[in-house]
């Protein structure tokens, strides 16, 4: 570890740039030498840290708050030295001040996965698509009961990605749905695209951890950009989607539920087609990277024009 940090910080040092951008709760420590260098630091911050410890199976129970409230505390006092803090989500930026906090959230690239050749819905086979790594909480265990209970025999759960463990697959190997599952392994950004055009419907249906109950899953959103509706948890931060037409909520841990949902889409594939371009415009009008591009841009201008110990509020 401390090697790394040597390196890392010798190389970002030879860099010889105006501002230094650290993604990697890892890099703390260069980013630290970094300000007492004289340099200008943004540490990013993608994960709410506290609240994941208190999720974590390996932390005994007991200690997990202590453990949170310790890293809580270690991240207030750690970045305090830094120039900015990037949060990713609104929760996040919550804990720290306004004056060196921005908000940059996490929404797809307009161009990267749409497809404007891409058949429409009607025209797609009954298959619902996740992407990322999937697991228990992910609610692994409840899309492929959900899958197998979709009354139409020809219906698909495609996991673009992994399983956490990868010994899961056993256990769910014995679910009547697994059959009609298909486990793509990593893709590239290419083969994500592919995936998500050749799908009539998009799941996120996490359970509600309190990690996740405040998530937001880039995943949603590469969903409505391409025009999927979605199956999602009901969760009150993400209610949205639903109240703009985009999607259906359901009971992440109810199996029955999201079949119902996934059976509804699978047999309305015009009005599911209507979900999915309410939520292309909803995606290209407010939840998309320029938009957060230009954001996180003008508080790297603001930065460097103002002297290091006198910033100005960043913009939310």
């Amino acid at each position: 570890m401390l090697g790394t940090t040597r390196f890392v910080y010798s190389q970002a040092r030879a860099a010889a740039a105006e501002l230094y951008h650290l993604h990697d709760p890892e890099l703390i420590p260069v980013g630290l030498l970094l300000k007492l260098a004289g340099h200008r630091v943004v540490m990013d911050l993608h994960e709410d840290t506290p609240r994941q410890i208190l999720d974590k199976p390996w932390i005994a129970p007991l200690l997990r708050r202590p453990a949170a409230w310790a890293m809580s505390a270690v991240e207030h006092v750690v970045l305090a030295a830094f120039d900015l803090v990037v949060a990713a989500t609104p929760v996040i930026a919550d804990r720290f001040p306004d004056r060196k906090t921005v908000i940059v959230q996490n929404f797809p690239d307009l161009a990267e996965l749409g497809d404007e050749a891409a058949p429409p819905l009607s025209l797609r086979g009954p298959i619902a698509a996740y992407v990322g790594n999937v697991a228990d909480t992910r609610g692994a265990r409840e899309i492929v009961d959900a899958i197998g209970r979709v009354r139409c025999g020809d219906a698909r759960l495609r996991i673009v990605g992994q399983l956490q463990p990868a010994e899961l697959a056993d256990e769910l190997a014995e679910q009547p749905g697994w059959s009609r599952t298909t486990l793509t392994g990593f893709l590239d950004r290419a083969g994500v695209a592919e995936e998500l055009n050749r799908a009539m419907v998009g799941l996120c249906t996490l359970h509600p951890t309190p990690a996740y109950l405040e998530a937001q899953p880039v995943k949603l959103y590469e969903y409505l950009s391409v025009g999927l509706p979605v199956v999602l948890s009901d969760f009150p931060r993400w209610r949205h989607i639903e109240r703009e037409g985009c999607g259906l909520a359901v009971d992440p841990l109810d199996s029955r539920a999201i079949a119902e949902a996934l059976e509804w889409v699978f047999s309305h594939p015009d009005l599911a087609q209507e979900m999915g371009e309410r939520g292309r415009r909803l995606v290209r009008d407010a939840f998309n990277w320029d938009v957060e591009a230009e954001r996180l841009t003008r508080s790297y201008d603001r930065l460097l024009r103002e002297p290091q110990r006198a910033r100005r509020r960043p913009e939310r």
